[in-house]
């Protein structure tokens, strides 16, 4: 039961970060008034959700040390033995940067301050994952890889939600114009998540060992619905996109099934890596 508890509570908080990052990039992608004023309450209500959510898996986590029911999640010395531990270091690293993405949706008046707020609580999250899971053990270039890892897969997928938005805030022309904008920041983007992610493997993934235990299949899995995203990607930078100019309202709607298609696949992938940081392990 508190396995499954941290899991979805953990699906959450990805979903939470992801959406969040992925609305602070789309603020880059067009000027739209309409536009940009959804992703400011987008910002804000993940945020909101997010710092929620961290909260309520610490208990959780009370909880299940504890093996107590849910009355042991408040027990008061088990949450102050784990709370001078890395899961509270963990924990006050993500409070603070979802504080500090709900200050930048407030801070309207001054765009480089709030991006620089913004930017700062997106590290502070991301460097959470150094102190928890199993890159907690490996070396700090492995715990580097993950923070770059998570920004990176962050920006990728969060930024799917905002493009599939565009379909009803901008005409086929400022979509085209927004989505070659993304498509040239996607690459470099892309280019961090592989060179990380491969990091990750050669340290977490011993390749003398047996191979079909159940981390490394899931791990494979995760694998093949990332290069599944790379290829509707490139489909998409190849071929819709040019398109929406040609034949624009045709275009924009086979690019939004497109896109919707992703966020599925990034939502498969967020959930393998909940299981993943809860009850797999590399060995």
């Amino acid at each position: 039961m508190w396995s499954l508890l941290e899991i979805i509570l953990k699906l959450c908080f990805y979903l939470s970060f992801v959406t969040v990052i992925g609305a602070i990039a789309a603020r880059t992608l067009s000027d739209e008034p309409n536009y940009k004023q959804w992703l400011v309450k987008v910002t804000r209500l993940a945020a909101l959700l997010g710092g929620g959510t961290v909260i309520t898996h610490f208990f959780i986590a009370v909880g299940s040390f504890n093996e107590d029911g849910f009355g042991g999640m408040f027990d008061g010395e088990m949450a102050l033995m784990l709370w001078q531990s890395s899961v509270g270091d963990s924990v006050l690293l993500r409070g603070l940067g979802f504080g500090l993405l709900v200050l930048m949706s407030v801070l309207l008046a001054s765009k480089k301050l709030s991006m620089v707020v913004g930017l700062a609580g997106a590290v502070l999250i991301a460097s959470s994952f150094m102190l928890v899971g199993h890159t907690s053990e490996l070396s700090w270039l492995a715990r580097v890889a993950i923070v770059a890892h998570v920004l990176a897969l962050s920006l990728w997928a969060g930024t799917l939600l905002p493009l599939l938005r565009m379909r009803h805030c901008l005409s086929p022309a400022q979509c085209h114009q927004a989505m070659m904008r993304y498509g040239e920041q996607a690459i470099f983007v892309i280019a961090i998540l592989l060179i990380s992610g491969v990091l990750l493997v050669t340290q977490l993934v011993d390749f003398e060992q047996d191979l079909s235990n159940n981390y490394n299949l899931l791990l494979l899995i995760k694998v093949s619905l990332v290069i599944a995203m790379l290829g509707l990607g490139a489909r998409n930078k190849l071929r819709l996109v040019p398109q929406l100019i040609t034949s624009a309202n045709n275009a924009k709607h086979r690019l939004s099934r497109a896109i919707s298609i992703e966020a599925c696949l990034a939502l498969v992938i967020l959930s393998l890596s909940a299981v993943f940081t809860t009850i797999l392990g590399p060995s």
